[in-house]
């Protein structure tokens, strides 16, 4: 089997959780067969030359990792044009801000490249040193434009992290129901009809449809969940892969790992 991504890139910062996110890219890029690169929003400088290559090092990649340096006018703009100019076929890079009673909030660099990266994203809001089992894996399911082939990469990728539950979850707002067409189906039926069609995993599959006003009930049901990451489809436009408007809750809060993986239009 050909590994899930070609090139892998980690934004890294040298911050508290710098080891931590390095650590985590890892894991990811073992786990998914790409090679990894390290993405430094910043010009090349011996400190910071030294200090990747004692991480790398103690992670057993030093010889096979490289950093890109990369100046821009932000950040963010840096690691974007770093992405392109090297074809980074998926971007790793720290979400949380602050931690609040109940929730997590995005940071200003995440919620930028959450409306702009043009690949394939993992944001991680509490990346971990140490090893830790991706168990319960959520995928968030369009019931008014399915894409199977979708359904099958996020197939792929759980049982690439040995993940033991996957959960396709569809949400269904008074909106939505409004709109429907006699074609549309947004009810359990409809969503188990396009889950049925779904292959490559083979651990425990469950579904589950969401009657909100809001995005924000998928928020919820992943923290109510212990889901170890979401999954969720982003269209390309203008270049850049941009969140659907019933994700716009992770411009603000991001309650576990979150992958975003790009659907062709």
């Amino acid at each position: 089997m050909s590994g899930a991504y070609r090139h892998i890139g980690v934004a890294s910062t040298f911050s508290p959780r710098f080891f931590a996110v390095l650590s985590e890219a890892d894991r990811y890029a073992r786990c998914f067969e790409g090679r990894l690169s390290v993405i430094h929003a910043a010009a090349e400088h011996a400190d910071g030359i030294a200090r990747f290559f004692e991480a790398l090092e103690k992670l057993e990649r030093s010889d096979d990792t490289g950093v890109l340096w990369s100046v821009a006018d932000s950040p963010v703009e840096a690691i974007i044009a770093a992405c392109t100019r090297n074809e980074i076929d998926l971007l790793i890079a720290g979400a949380l801000e602050r931690e609040g009673e109940h929730r997590n909030f995005v940071g200003g660099v995440a919620h930028e490249l959450l409306k702009r990266v043009p690949c394939d994203l993992l944001l991680m809001p509490k990346p971990m040193e140490e090893s830790a089992p991706c168990k319960r894996v959520v995928v968030e399911v369009d019931l008014k434009r399915p894409n199977v082939d979708f359904l099958n990469r996020t197939c792929d990728l759980a049982a690439r992290l040995g993940a033991e539950q996957m959960v396709f979850v569809g949400i269904v707002t008074p909106f939505d129901q409004a709109r429907a067409s006699q074609d549309d189906h947004l009810d359990e039926g409809g969503l188990a009809a396009i889950v049925d069609q779904a292959s490559g995993f083979e651990g425990e599959v469950d579904y589950r449809l969401l009657h909100s006003t809001t995005g924000f009930a998928m928020c919820d049901f992943l923290q109510q969940n212990d889901a170890d990451l979401f999954i969720a489809g982003s269209r390309r436009k203008e270049g850049a892969r941009r969140l659907p408007t019933r994700l716009d809750w992770l411009l603000q809060v991001i309650p576990t790992n979150v992958l975003l993986v790009g659907i062709d239009a």
